[in-house]
């Protein structure tokens, strides 16, 4: 191909089949190599440490790279959701409790749920002293 096309063409034809640029110039380059002891080679695309980055995709357009980047807000993820936390809660609790008897889970799903109600009524007080300013200074006896 390289032969058939007029100068600044190959890229392009090349390109138009698919085939990585860096590919191409490594089968020409055995060819020669082929050519040069007049038999056929194994080929071996490896065979200089330096090619292995070849292999690798092309980068992508830069102009796919400049999608609009989702904007963050304060206490939203959207790789959260409660479902997934309910899961993952699920299987620490079922590690800590699977030897416990029945009146045993039950209390520690009591005592969890209490615990992390007081948890929230405490976050929900410290984003408010936060948000608004408690006025004063806390001393240290206190």
């Amino acid at each position: 191909m390289k032969n058939t096309r007029k100068h600044g063409e190959f890229m392009d034809a090349v390109a138009q089949t698919g085939v990585n640029i860096r590919t191409a110039r490594r089968l020409m380059e055995h060819a020669r190599e082929c050519d040069e002891v007049n038999r056929l080679l194994d080929y071996h695309p490896n065979k200089k440490k330096r090619d292995t980055v070849s292999l690798l995709e092309p980068p992508p357009d830069q102009d796919d790279l400049e999608e609009e980047k989702p904007q963050h807000e304060a206490g939203v993820s959207k790789e959260w959701n409660a479902t997934d936390c309910v899961r993952s809660l699920l299987n620490h609790y079922e590690r800590l409790v699977s030897h416990r008897s029945e009146e045993e889970r039950r209390d520690v799903r009591t005592a969890f749920n209490e615990v992390a109600v007081d948890s929230d009524d405490d976050f929900a007080e410290s984003r408010r002293i936060i948000r608004e300013g408690s006025g004063r200074i806390i001393e240290e006896d206190e």
